[in-house]
């Protein structure tokens, strides 16, 4: 009964128009319960909540969400870093963060965000993560420039750009869902053309050219889906989640209070 109880909520939320004036007493106070470890203990609970939070997020960000955000990117980071069921509610919730907050708000956890981002690519990759990856990279880029995307990549190890290109980008580009396809590749072009790393520095020789074949493989990958049986795309799905089977991650219940 609760899930749906949220999702009613969440999408009253949702329904507020845009740019309308402070969001009512009554939601603010459910923002804390919402927040309430005792919540996402329970796997049933985590969809209604991701949408019910991405809600806030959407339409009181500046306000009360910022007064949270420690607390919310811990959720964030316990969904990806502990649920391969569940991250990519995770992932939901941090791109509702890139897409509606300043980015003064988030420059403070920028480091700790790819950090819990590599850390569980190291841990357990599968093919969603992946997906999810790619998508919240090309939402960081369009948000705060490439530049600063390889700035945060290669803060971690020297670099490590390079290699997220070739191990992510370029192999595995063309496989986003279709709704993605515009955003990353606006990302990709931004990558192609904005650092002068990549147009003419020392990523140049390594990856330009490498990068604009992925960027072309991406829009031919939807021709490709076209022609796709749907006995092809259920067995893409079963072997999707065979894999997740496999994911050295236990679903534990809790997150942590506070992010790092």
């Amino acid at each position: 009964f609760v899930p749906y109880v949220l999702q009613i909520i969440g999408f009253l939320l949702e329904s507020r128009p845009s740019g309308s004036t402070l969001i009512p007493d009554a939601y603010r106070a459910l923002f804390q319960l919402v927040l309430t470890p005792s919540f996402w203990d329970h796997s049933g609970n985590i969809p209604a909540l991701s949408r019910l939070l991405q809600a806030y997020i959407e339409k009181s960000g500046e306000t009360i969400v910022v007064e949270k955000l420690t607390i919310v990117l811990g959720v964030f980071q316990r969904l990806v870093s502990q649920s391969k069921i569940h991250d990519h509610e995770g992932f939901a919730i941090l791109n509702s963060l890139i897409i509606n907050l300043p980015s003064t708000c988030l420059n403070n956890y920028l480091k700790d965000i790819f950090i819990v981002i590599f850390t569980r690519l190291t841990r357990a990759k599968t093919q969603k993560l992946i997906r999810c990856i790619i998508v919240f990279f090309s939402h960081f880029i369009i948000k705060f420039g490439a530049n600063e995307f390889i700035t945060q990549v290669d803060s971690i190890q020297a670099n490590m750009f390079q290699m997220v290109v070739e191990s992510l980008f370029i192999p595995e580009l063309s496989k986003v869902d279709e709704n993605d396809k515009k955003l990353c590749a606006v990302a990709v072009t931004h990558l192609l053309c904005d650092p002068e790393q990549v147009t003419k520095g020392i990523y140049f020789n390594h990856l330009w050219l490498k990068l604009l074949k992925a960027l072309l493989a991406l829009f031919q990958s939807s021709n490709d889906l076209q022609i796709m049986s749907v006995a092809e795309r259920k067995k893409q799905a079963q072997d999707e989640a065979e894999e997740e089977l496999l994911v050295g991650l236990d679903d534990t219940p809790g997150y942590y209070h506070t992010f790092f």
